[in-house]
């Protein structure tokens, strides 16, 4: 959480302040906590190592980034995505 609080909180997304704090209210709302089991070290980001830490902790079916190209590209479970690649994809589910 800590992360998105200081992604979420960056000078240039201050004009969306607003919308900003929704958000990580409804994260700290309906997140699911988990605590990684295993310590990784595959990103080019060492920080982007604790995500994929936890999705695997959550079993998690996707990682939604705007930062595909950090995460390694082919990891199985978890399939890493850009938010478009998911709205395509449960839309093609879905419909």
């Amino acid at each position: 959480m800590a992360e998105y609080q200081d992604v979420l909180t960056r000078p240039i997304l201050r004009p969306h302040a607003e919308r900003a704090r929704e958000v990580l209210a409804l994260m700290a709302k309906f997140a699911v906590r988990v605590s990684p089991a295993q310590k990784l070290s595959l990103c080019s980001d060492p920080e982007d190592d604790r995500f994929l830490e936890c999705a695997l902790a959550a079993n998690a079916a996707y990682l939604v980034t705007g930062n595909v190209r950090h995460f390694p590209k082919n990891y199985k479970p978890v399939q890493i995505v850009a938010p478009r690649q998911l709205l395509n994809r449960l839309i093609e589910e879905f419909g």
